[in-house]
């Protein structure tokens, strides 16, 4: 009988680990589950958490089969920018064809989004619960929208 490899999951809370660490015993770490997406994102971005998606270049996505187009960031998508750099600073995102389930808070500000990560062939894809796979590619000529 043949096992199948455990599905990783991560909370894009997690990558904040080390900094909750480091103020062990001096400070009370933020919850920052409380905080709103503007909170969430502008601190993200305070923390260097997109530096590795910035590194890679123009973002071009794909939703459900579609061509390519440059992906836009709006309000309503932020959350996908947090778990894709999530991803990409993973040891995951290294390992071609591993999945790990990603959970971050929704742009909405109602409900978790939930989504599985792999990686292949300079693309990372995403499939959602409802089975809607979004793929991600990289321009590394051009400049990162994010």
């Amino acid at each position: 009988m043949e096992l199948l490899p455990r599905l990783e999951r991560l909370i894009i809370f997690e990558r904040y680990g080390m900094l909750n660490r480091m103020g062990d015993g001096f400070v009370v770490p933020p919850n920052r589950s409380a905080w709103s997406m503007d909170m969430l994102y502008a601190n993200w971005q305070q923390c260097g958490f997109l530096k590795t998606l910035r590194e890679m270049g123009r973002i071009e996505v794909s939703n459900a089969g579609a061509p390519y187009v440059d992906f836009a960031l709006v309000n309503k998508n932020r959350h996908e920018v947090l778990a894709l750099s999530c991803f990409l600073d993973s040891r995951y995102a290294g390992e071609p064809d591993r999945k790990v389930l990603i959970t971050a808070p929704h742009s909405s500000g109602n409900g978790s989004f939930a989504a599985t990560f792999s990686s292949g062939n300079g693309i990372v894809m995403y499939t959602t619960e409802d089975g809607i796979n979004v793929l991600f590619r990289f321009d590394s000529a051009r400049a990162s929208q994010i």
